[in-house]
């Protein structure tokens, strides 16, 4: 009589921690800061602007630049302009964003037409949003977004 091998099941728990920890590695950039993947930015939607116009914020797109990374608790966001922008293609932006009130939130293009997303995402443009209906964002007023 031959005895034939049963096959190897795995182990249950440790399958729950391989995934487990493949989740928390998706979560996350390495730095803290969310990949556009993992998490939803907080301003995504359809929204009417103070412009008049409609810019529609996905996971992976801020109207018509792409998102990089953001951070949603710092509320900015690093963005890049498609490689055949009429401007500054190819280049990375700085977006800072007021809370959501209402829904309605305040955006300022804090900065622009940067050559790397590092930068982007370390720049020291000065915002003000105490009165972003006038000013504060580069000597003009905030572009105010409702949602639709």
């Amino acid at each position: 009589m031959r005895l034939q091998k049963s096959p190897t099941r795995p182990n249950p728990i440790v399958l729950c921690l391989l995934i487990a920890l493949m989740a928390m590695s998706y979560a996350c950039g390495e730095d803290g800061t969310h990949d556009i993947a993992k998490e939803m930015i907080e301003v995504s939607g359809t929204w009417t602007t103070s412009f008049g116009g409609t810019e529609i914020i996905t996971a992976e797109r801020w109207d018509l630049t792409d998102i990089v990374t953001f951070d949603n608790t710092a509320r900015w966001a690093v963005t890049q302009n498609d490689a055949d922008a009429e401007f500054s293609p190819g280049k990375f932006n700085r977006f800072v964003w007021t809370p959501l009130v209402n829904d309605s939130f305040y955006y300022c293009w804090a900065d622009f037409a940067l050559d790397s997303a590092e930068l982007a995402e370390s720049s020291d443009a000065e915002v003000d949003a105490t009165n972003p209906d006038e000013d504060g964002c580069g000597g003009f007023s905030w572009t105010k977004m409702t949602r639709q």
